[in-house]
């Protein structure tokens, strides 16, 4: 994993949906329990099933199956697919208030789509200051390079209580993304909570689409996140 100095500080014990804390105020725990790295139903994973496949705004896809298993939630693991539900935002349309609020957002989207070679999934709340510095910068990475897609997913609202819709309202409106925007979820929460320890925000995944490969995790904003994360992806 690639370790950021400013990660820092406090320690918080774990809850439910435990949030790292950002990488400028300390790390939050996510607690010491059992955590095999496979995916599951109790967590939001959907390794099986018939997965949606329509990534509107990106209608270069092709049909190919979502790489088989064994999941994990770790740097070299298969990320399972799994759904969430948010906004399709894309460079065509920026504004949320013009889309309606969907449930079908998967990672398998983004498997199938040709023209994605390197996935950035990064997840923060509207509490986070180095999360609102790394939106505009992942907005203009998208919009300069149509090969990095980016999933955003926003875990906690102001309060450090898990996000709302009305949180993801908030948050698409002040940032206009350029790419989807999701509600976090106990899936998405076990990602975090399966690294253990202290944990920091932004949280990056850099994920190889093609394989879905987590590649690398960068923990803490990282204002050359796009340039790394093409690196590592082999760009």
């Amino acid at each position: 994993m690639r370790k950021l100095d400013r990660i820092l500080g406090r320690t918080f014990t774990a809850s439910l949906i435990a949030l790292a804390a950002c990488s400028e105020g300390g790390g939050r725990g996510w607690g010491s329990g059992s955590d095999d790295g496979g995916v599951g139903a109790d967590d939001g994973f959907q390794p099986g099933g018939t997965p949606d496949l329509t990534m509107k705004a990106q209608p270069d896809l092709a049909m190919a199956s979502y790489p088989a298993g064994p999941y994990g939630k770790k740097t070299g693991d298969t990320l399972g697919d799994f759904a969430s539900a948010g906004y399709r935002l894309s460079p065509q349309e920026t504004d949320s208030s013009n889309l309606m609020w969907d449930t079908t957002i998967r990672l398998a989207n983004y498997h199938n789509n040709k023209q994605c070679k390197c996935l950035l999934i990064t997840m923060g709340a509207r509490w986070c200051g180095p999360c609102k510095q790394e939106q505009p910068k992942l907005v203009q990475a998208v919009d300069s390079d149509p090969e990095f897609c980016v999933m955003g997913v926003l875990q906690e609202g102001n309060s450090m209580a898990p996000a709302s819709r009305n949180d993801v309202d908030a948050w698409t409106a002040t940032f206009h993304q350029n790419f989807f925007v999701t509600q976090g979820n106990i899936g998405t929460s076990n990602i975090l909570k399966a690294q253990g320890g202290t944990i920091g925000l932004p949280f990056n995944l850099i994920v190889d689409p093609r394989s879905m490969e987590i590649l690398e995790i960068v923990q803490g904003y990282d204002p050359q996140i796009h340039a790394y994360a093409r690196q590592t992806c082999g760009l």
